[in-house]
């Protein structure tokens, strides 16, 4: 498959996937959006707006699956990209106070962002102070398990 066949028809596929199969599907679709990154060439960030959205997927297992998507791309990005894509994408999750799961995935990704995030840093840190302050513990639980 060239590049326009998996932008145009196996990644909209995928996602009419997700939104109507069992987690354990959604599960293993997570990790192929990393096999079909590099595929895409330039247009390798296309998979990210989808990882995202598993990222505030109900279940715990995708969601830390795409968080794990997520950081195994990071080696495949410029440092550009990532804060032209990435770090948006980490702000976005960290900024949405209405579910804690996207806070969750944000915490997760944080780490391994940080060091790429260039002059984002700064704002990178405050979000995930932020989170680490926050009452549910499961947040401050999972900050304190990726501090340094």
């Amino acid at each position: 498959m060239n590049a326009d066949a998996i932008k145009n028809s196996l990644i909209p596929f995928l996602d009419s996937m997700i939104k109507r199969e069992d987690d354990e599907v959604v599960f293993a679709i997570t990790e192929q959006y990393v096999t079909l990154a590099p595929l895409l060439g330039a247009q390798h960030t296309l998979v990210l707006p989808y990882l995202e959205n598993l990222c505030t997927h109900d279940e715990t297992v995708v969601r830390e699956r795409a968080v794990t998507a997520i950081s195994k791309l990071l080696s495949n990005y410029t440092d550009n990209e990532v804060n032209n894509f990435i770090v948006p994408l980490v702000m976005r999750l960290s900024s949405n106070e209405a579910n804690f799961t996207h806070r969750f995935s944000a915490a997760l990704l944080m780490s391994s962002v940080y060091p790429r995030a260039g002059v984002s840093k700064e704002k990178i840190r405050q979000k995930f102070m932020d989170i680490s302050n926050e009452e549910m513990l499961l947040l401050q639980r999972v900050t304190a398990m990726k501090i340094p």
